[in-house]
């Protein structure tokens, strides 16, 4: 059998596509150290246990001896993003189920759903690393 390797951006040509049209060709994904430096989302149960939360980052300003302080905040509001949604519905265990609040990887569950969806014949492999030797 022949094979054809293309080095592209699935970025640029898959998800950005609005046709919503998907490919059959066979297609080989390799991500390396990609998982865990995506955005991640925070989501928290409020104080009632029912309703999701989810985290926010905001400034506020404030003027302390004549200099302008930006501090970044955090601060948790009800949970409306569609992506965060769809992720947490699809997978419960990504919400706590005691108090505090929970990471959850977005964007890569984003992009793992949109090469299926697009190249539905896809083969994926991701590697990443949580500890590395010190060097010697």
């Amino acid at each position: 059998d022949d094979m054809d390797i293309n080095s592209s951006s699935f970025f640029l040509s898959s998800m950005n596509s609005n046709s919503g049209s998907s490919s059959n060709v066979q297609t080989f994904a390799l991500a390396f150290e990609l998982l865990d430096n995506l955005p991640h989302d925070k989501v928290m149960r409020a104080d009632q246990g029912t309703q999701l939360l989810q985290g926010q980052v905001f400034e506020k300003q404030t003027k302390e001896s004549s200099q302008r302080v930006v501090e970044q905040l955090e601060k948790f509001v009800p949970l409306q993003d569609p992506l965060l949604q769809s992720i947490v519905s699809a997978v419960p265990e990504y919400v706590p189920r005691r108090a505090g609040a929970k990471w959850v990887p977005s964007v890569a569950c984003h992009l793992i759903q949109k090469l299926y969806e697009h190249n539905p014949d896809s083969y994926l492999l991701l590697a990443d690393f949580d500890w590395l030797p010190p060097p010697s």
